[in-house]
C-alpha cells in the first residue's frame, strides 16, 4: 500500500516537500503519509496530536506499517491535578522507555500529545552520564550496585516479578530494566560479575548469557 501511495503524485509530492500544510485529510491518510515519510526519508518524525486518545490511535496505526522498534509513545497524562508523585507508573515507564531508545540517536518516529511537547525533561547529555554499564570480568561493589538501583528508583523485593524491581540473593542481583522483556540476574564470584544473564520471570530459570547490562534510571528528575 504504501508503495503504491508513493507513486500517487499528490502524496509524492508531499514527501518531497520540507514544509508543508495538509487540509481536509483524514486519520488513515496521515498515518500512511506519516509512514511513507519515515520510510523513505530515514529522519526522525515527531507526531504530535491534541489528546492521548488520538495519540494512543496513531500509534497504534504506525505499528501496523512499521517495524515496532522504529515507533515510539511518549504518553502524559491530561488531568490538571496529575502531579510528578500520582501519574501513572505505567505512562512513565512508557515515557523513559521512549527517551533510552532516543538515545541511540537513531532516526524513528516519536508519537505524543500536546502536554507531552509541553513537558520538560531532563538534557539527553543528564541521560547518558547516568547510566550504569556492567560487564562480565570486571570487578564491581556489590553495595554499590544496590545503591545504585535505589538511587535510581528501583524497588528492592523478594523475588523479582515486574519492570523496576530489583532483589539480592547473596551474590546474586536480579533487576527488571523498563527497556526490557525479561529481568536480568547478575551472578558474582567475590567482587568479579562472573556472568550477565536474562531470565524467565515466572520459572526464573535462565534464558541468554550477555556480556554486558545497562541500569537506567527510572526516576524522571
Amino acid at each position: 500500500i504504501l508503495d503504491y501511495l508513493s507513486r500517487n503524485f499528490k502524496f509524492a509530492d508531499v514527501l518531497n516537500d520540507k514544509v508543508t500544510r495538509i487540509s481536509n485529510s483524514n486519520q488513515n491518510f496521515n498515518i500512511y503519509q506519516i509512514a511513507s515519510d519515515y520510510l523513505k526519508n530515514n529522519r526522525m518524525i515527531f507526531v504530535v496530536l491534541p489528546t492521548l486518545f488520538d495519540a494512543q490511535t496513531y500509534y497504534d496505526g504506525l505499528l501496523n506499517l512499521v517495524c515496532e522498534d522504529d515507533v515510539l509513545f511518549y504518553p502524559v497524562d491530561e488531568m490538571v491535578t496529575a502531579s510528578l508523585l500520582i501519574a501513572s507508573n505505567e505512562f512513565k515507564f512508557e515515557r523513559i522507555s521512549t527517551i533510552i531508545s532516543m538515545l541511540e540517536d537513531k532516526p524513528r518516529i516519536v508519537v505524543t500529545n500536546v502536554n507531552g511537547i509541553l513537558r520538560g525533561i531532563l538534557p539527553f547529555k543528564k541521560w547518558r552520564e547516568n547510566i550504569f554499564k556492567l560487564e562480565v570480568g570486571k570487578n564491581y561493589d556489590l553495595k554499590d550496585i544496590k545503591r545504585k538501583l535505589v538511587e535510581f528508583g528501583y524497588k528492592n523485593v523478594s523475588v523479582v516479578g515486574k519492570s523496576g524491581e530489583f532483589s539480592v540473593r547473596g551474590s546474586i542481583i536480579d533487576y527488571f530494566p523498563i527497556n526490557s522483556l525479561d529481568p536480568v540476574r547478575l551472578d558474582f564470584f567475590d567482587d568479579e560479575l562472573d556472568t550477565i544473564k536474562t531470565f524467565d520471570v515466572n520459572t526464573q530459570l535462565s534464558k541468554l548469557r550477555i556480556k554486558e547490562a545497562k541500569i537506567f534510571p527510572i526516576v524522571e528528575l
